[in-house]
C-alpha cells in the first residue's frame, strides 16, 4: 500500500469575495469527502483577487497519477512538471489564463497543484 499524501491546490481568482466563496464551494464539492484545510484569502498582488486553497487526501495512487486526476477534474490546459520516479513527491502543475482556456470558472487567472510528502 502506498503512503497517504495530499494534493495541494491553489486557485487564484479575480472577483468579489462572494463569487470567490462560491467558486471555492464548487471546487470543494468536486473532491469531497477527501478535502481539508480549506482557505479563502485576499491575494495581495491584485485588487479584488483571492487565493482559494485546500488539500485533497490521496491514497493508493502514485504522485503523478494523483496530480493528473486532480487537475483534469478542474479543467484542461495544465502545464505538468512530472518527476522521473513514481515515488517522488515533487510533481506539480500550473495553469495560466489564455485565449479560450477556462478553468472551472472564467474568474480564474492562475492555478497551481502540487503533491505533498507522505504523511504517516
Amino acid at each position: 500500500m502506498k503512503n497517504k499524501f495530499y494534493s495541494v491546490i491553489r486557485i487564484f481568482v479575480e472577483c468579489s469575495e462572494f463569487e470567490a466563496k462560491n467558486i471555492l464551494e464548487t471546487l470543494v464539492k468536486i473532491f469531497e469527502p477527501r478535502v481539508s484545510n480549506i482557505k479563502l484569502e485576499k491575494y495581495y498582488k491584485f485588487e479584488n483577487s483571492y487565493e482559494l486553497s485546500f488539500l485533497v487526501e490521496q491514497n493508493n495512487i502514485t504522485p503523478d497519477n494523483a496530480l493528473k486526476e486532480v487537475c483534469y477534474k478542474i479543467g484542461e490546459g495544465w502545464n505538468f512538471n512530472f518527476t522521473e520516479s513514481p515515488n517522488d513527491y515533487t510533481s506539480s502543475a500550473d495553469w495560466n489564463e489564455f485565449k479560450d482556456n477556462i478553468l472551472i470558472n472564467n474568474k480564474v487567472f492562475f492555478a497551481n497543484v502540487e503533491t505533498s510528502n507522505p504523511v504517516d
